[in-house]
């Protein structure tokens, strides 16, 4: 299990009825995906250049920590 307040835990993974992956679940986060808050298509919240800037790294020390673990 990943303790990281920079990793979204993994819940479980969808698959069809030939038992292909076809999504994943994950824990809750407040104030939606990472998708929709970089690219709101006309709706939901505009964020800042330093945000999405301290997303990034956020994101890149998430990144670094699962790959001192070997995860990735």
């Amino acid at each position: 299990q990943a303790n990281n307040r920079h990793i979204v835990q993994l819940q479980g993974v969808l698959v069809n009825e030939k038992e292909q992956p076809t999504g994943i679940v994950t824990e809750f986060l407040e104030g939606g995906d990472l998708e929709e808050l970089l690219h709101p298509e006309g709706v939901g919240k505009i964020i800042s250049r330093t945000q999405k800037i301290n997303y990034a790294i956020d994101i890149c020390k998430g990144m670094g920590w699962l790959s001192g673990k070997e995860v990735i």
